[in-house]
């Protein structure tokens, strides 16, 4: 993998909430329902080259990497996909095949990614790619990523969230912040002034930073941690906080984070990201 290539993947993931790792497809031995030979142009580093299924509209195909040796992941991202969805399976012998979970648009327009929330040990993975998101073209994928266990990966994916205050948003659930899936769309969520979030992380992490994706800038966000959920410390707070920014803040063990809308510009967030 080349300098340039692994300095955009670092980008790209760092605001999904991924950082750049070792990318394991590049060591596997591939094979193709649809033009195979050219399944290495989806790991090649640059993203003017792509593999591609030559079939319009509806088109299906199926990738299938086999490992040379068992390794751990906790994410698989496709970058400059067009697709309209993908399901990944993963095999711990290189035959028997098991469901691993879906594809979803995440941060960034033709990138596709499924994050787990803890590693799993895989010899093969497989890729059911399904339909054109331009079905006026062929399914393809400039670059293709399988990434070993590096750093938690977005936190809010795995998280309950519920939302209370005088701005309360009574047309969209906040749950569309936490369903893995940043595409906009017409089931958003929007930021008014006055409303506070509050996310449950199920159990206590370390965390040190929020941010939203597809989001015009919000005006002003506070964020406050807890251990039991009554007892508050604030984090931090920022203005102007654009797309796929981050509030920092000193790293911290919580289990429920507390997130207030100070002032706000009618923001329509569509996912919210925890690291």
């Amino acid at each position: 993998m080349n300098k340039s290539f692994f300095t955009m993947i670092t980008v790209l993931l760092t605001a999904a909430g991924v950082s750049a790792a070792e990318n394991l497809f590049a060591s596997g031995t591939w094979s193709a329902t649809a033009y195979p030979k050219e399944v290495p142009k989806a790991f090649d580093g640059k993203m003017d080259t792509r593999w591609q299924s030559y079939t319009k509209e509806d088109a299906t195909a199926t990738l299938t990497c086999r490992l040379p040796e068992t390794s751990q992941i906790q994410a698989i991202t496709l970058f400059g996909a067009n697709l309209a969805g993908g399901k990944a399976e993963v095999s711990e012998d290189g035959t028997t095949w098991k469901g691993l979970g879906t594809m979803k648009s995440t941060c960034g327009n033709g990138m596709l990614s499924l994050y787990l929330p803890e590693p799993v040990s895989v010899k093969g993975i497989r890729l059911n790619l399904r339909g054109a998101a331009d079905k006026k073209q062929a399914i393809s994928v400039s670059e293709m990523a399988a990434f070993i266990p590096d750093v938690p990966v977005n936190l809010a994916t795995f998280c309950t969230i519920d939302e209370t205050g005088e701005a309360t948003n009574w047309r969209f659930s906040p749950k569309f912040l936490v369903d893995g899936n940043s595409m906009p769309r017409g089931s958003h969520y929007s930021a008014y002034k006055g409303s506070t979030l509050k996310l449950d992380l199920g159990e206590e992490k370390e965390v040190s930073s929020i941010g939203f994706c597809c989001a015009s800038p919000l005006g002003k966000l506070a964020v406050f941690s807890s251990s039991d959920g009554k007892n508050w410390n604030k984090a931090g707070e920022k203005a102007n906080l654009s797309s796929e920014q981050m509030l920092e803040f000193p790293k911290r063990k919580a289990r429920y984070l507390k997130i207030e809308v100070q002032t706000s510009y009618r923001s329509a967030p569509s996912e919210l990201i925890v690291k």
